[in-house]
């Protein structure tokens, strides 16, 4: 905001510095401009209230320079008639918070003169006329919007404070017909509004050259209900701009009286005597300070005299001091002046940040990594090294995706967490696992893939999950591996190796998979994951083909959700040195077709069984379903390789265990090798 200097300089004992005035501004208070005779001025949204006005600057100068503020002074007579022979006022909502106002009677309206045009101009107003001039002058050098009425444009002489009507109508000082909003403060008569509070008067009720008595409004509005309706309407004014802010009742009642006095000058306005008051004015605050919570803070003491000083400079005042504190009444204009935190804070910053000197803190504890976020990292690191990208999904889901899974999500939740006041429709549930979120990020990137050969997406999240377990909220970390391509066997085939690479980089021996069939609603393929010591620490499992249509993806989607608390149980940051074999590995393939059902997992410990201790790992390499195979039916190939610590195996030896492995195979699920 610019003010002029001049303006300023009018209620300071004397000229400042203004150069000097800047610098102290943009250290201390609020970042400051000097140009042409003018000082533009950044005031924050808290100190609006108090500092955003001419009267309210000079005292900011003040207290900061020390040159000696002065007080407006004036003085009107009342004639011997009341305002409430001319007016009566009700009002019907606690949205208003405070309400004054006056009658002034055979004004003589006129065009302003050239100095209070040009002050206006400056200000970046237009001059209307001389009384509207007047109260917008008036609002700049308070910082408090006022509003003047034709007495004789309000019916039956009698103003209602209420609020609006679902769509009733406003007619704007340009003519313009708005609906409001519902709650939304109007100022009416029995028969139309008046005002739209805080924002704008009405053509029906304004103030022409033929005006002859006057009714002026000083009010408080509830700040927030003020930024609703002018948002709503996209209707935003001066006076909005500062209610929204909010304005002290003490500056309000001040500025009513200002304008009285100059109507009564300027228009030669009789004034009724006493005003119309709606409460009383709000009181003090009071505050102790104390010295030795300024010390905890800085970290060094100030001597009091200087707190003392201060406090007076900021126009508190005191009511007694004590060695260990001061106790005062915060000046009413001053809004954010509520606690001895506040108070700490204006000293601090009057005193200068750059005063404050620097100091480390002593440390007297040893630091201690945090474990599990350790953890965390080291699992983000092994899944990057392998090459899956890392995303970050919100934590909430839509009413649609809750219904897609939602028998899934009910078999493991009692109920989901439902947000009371969500920010939008889509974010309606906290997500009860992450996949969800994974699907909508391959239906997005699946869109942008197309000038792509191909179309892999491997991702990978770690992230917060939860919901209801019997009537308790259950919250856990999980950990989510979400890999889509045309090519199923490659996704089948990477997911389960995925798994084996986090089992072998925690030092588990392998992850074990168990069938739970779901039908074919939201999983094609399903199973929960188990460690030797864990039950159900995960799933895994390729999306159902008619949910993936609802996301529009053509390609097959495999998700893999682990806990990552119960993961947390396995890890170990020790690593065993295991020497090389001095004996070389015999190789052998070996591919099977066996029932679509049986997943891999249990035929790789059918194996294990058999070759007992010669057998050093299995791959699985290859699955395949489809022609000329039955529809219940599947191709699956696994590399072999065998080994002994204490010697080197023979050709015969490992045709005897393959002959042991295949006989196996056959019995237990019907094998044909191929």
């Amino acid at each position: 905001m610019k003010f002029r200097l001049k303006d300023i300089e009018e209620y300071l004992e004397k000229k400042p510095n203004w150069r000097q005035v800047v610098k102290l501004l943009n250290k201390k208070s609020f970042e400051s401009i000097l140009e042409n005779g003018s000082i533009e001025v950044d005031i924050l949204p808290n100190r609006f209230a108090d500092a955003g006005n001419i009267i309210g600057l000079a005292k900011e100068i003040s207290a900061l320079t020390g040159i000696k503020f002065k007080l407006p002074k004036f003085k009107f007579k009342e004639i011997n008639k009341k305002f409430s022979d001319y007016i009566s006022i009700e009002c019907k909502t606690d949205k208003c918070l405070n309400y004054f106002g006056r009658v002034i009677l055979d004004v003589k309206n006129d065009e302003s003169p050239k100095w209070l045009k040009e002050f206006l101009e400056n200000y970046g107003l237009n001059s209307i006329n001389l009384i509207v001039d007047l109260s917008n002058f008036v609002m700049i050098k308070y910082g408090t919007p006022l509003h003047v009425f034709d007495l004789a444009k309000i019916e039956k002489n009698k103003i209602i404070i209420r609020e609006a009507k679902e769509a009733e109508e406003f007619v704007s000082l340009k003519g313009e017909i708005f609906k409001l909003p519902k709650g939304s403060i109007v100022i009416a008569d029995s028969k139309k509004i008046l005002a739209l509070a805080g924002i704008q008067g009405s053509k029906l009720a304004e103030i022409t050259l033929d005006t002859k008595n006057i009714f002026v409004e000083a009010a408080v509005f509830e700040p927030s209900i003020i930024y609703k309706t002018s948002r709503a309407l996209n209707l935003q004014t001066e006076a909005s701009y500062r209610f929204e802010r909010g304005v002290p009742d003490i500056n309000v009642l001040r500025a009513l009286e200002y304008l009285s006095y100059l109507v009564s000058k300027f228009c030669k306005g009789k004034i009724a005597k006493k005003y119309f008051q709606l409460r009383p004015i709000e009181k003090p605050k009071r505050v102790i300070l104390r010295f030795a919570k300024i010390k905890d803070y800085l970290g060094f003491e100030i001597k009091s005299e200087y707190i003392l000083k201060v406090l007076k400079s900021l126009n508190c005042n005191v009511i007694k001091k004590t060695k260990e504190y001061i106790y005062v009444e915060t000046p009413l204009e001053r809004l954010d002046l509520k606690d001895e935190v506040d108070l700490i804070e204006e000293i601090i910053r009057i005193y200068g940040y750059d005063k404050v000197p620097t100091r480390f803190p002593v440390i007297y504890k040893i630091s201690k990594i945090n474990e599990f976020i350790d953890f965390e990292i080291k699992i983000k690191n092994f899944l990057k090294e392998i090459g899956l990208n890392e995303i970050l999904t919100y934590n909430f889901i839509d009413e649609k995706d809750f219904e897609n899974f939602n028998l899934f999500i009910n078999k493991n939740y009692s109920t989901p967490i439902e947000i009371l006041n969500p920010i939008s429709n889509l974010y309606k549930f906290y997500r009860p696992f992450i996949f969800i979120n994974h699907i909508k990020t391959v239906e997005k990137n699946l869109g942008y893939y197309n000038w792509l050969k191909t179309k892999d997406i491997y991702i990978f999240e770690v992230g917060n999950v939860g919901g209801y377990v019997n009537n308790k909220i259950n919250e856990k970390k999980n950990l989510c591996i979400t890999l889509s391509s045309e090519n199923l066997d490659k996704i089948l085939i990477d997911g389960k190796s995925i798994l084996n690479y986090i089992a072998e980089s925690l030092g588990i021996e392998k992850f074990h998979i168990s069938s739970a069939k779901l039908g074919t609603e939201e999983f094609d393929l399903f199973g929960f994951i188990h460690t030797e010591v864990e039950k159900n620490i995960g799933f895994i499992g390729l999306i159902n083909k008619n949910i993936l249509n609802k996301y529009r993806i053509e390609q097959p989607v495999l998700v893999i959700e682990l806990s990552l608390d119960d993961l947390f149980k396995y890890f170990r940051e020790e690593k065993y040195y295991q020497p090389i074999p001095p004996y070389p590995a015999v190789f052998r393939d070996i591919s099977l077709i066996v029932p679509e059902y049986i997943q891999s997992d249990v035929i790789e410990n059918e194996i294990y069984e058999v070759a007992k201790d010669l057998l050093e790992e299995i791959e699985l390499f290859d699955i395949y379903q489809g022609p000329p195979l039955k529809d219940n039916e599947k191709s699956i190939a696994y590399h072999l390789i065998f080994r002994s610590p204490e010697r080197t195996l023979t050709e015969e030896e490992i045709n005897m265990v393959m002959e042991k492995i295949i006989k196996r195979l056959k019995e237990k699920f019907g094998a044909i090798v191929r």
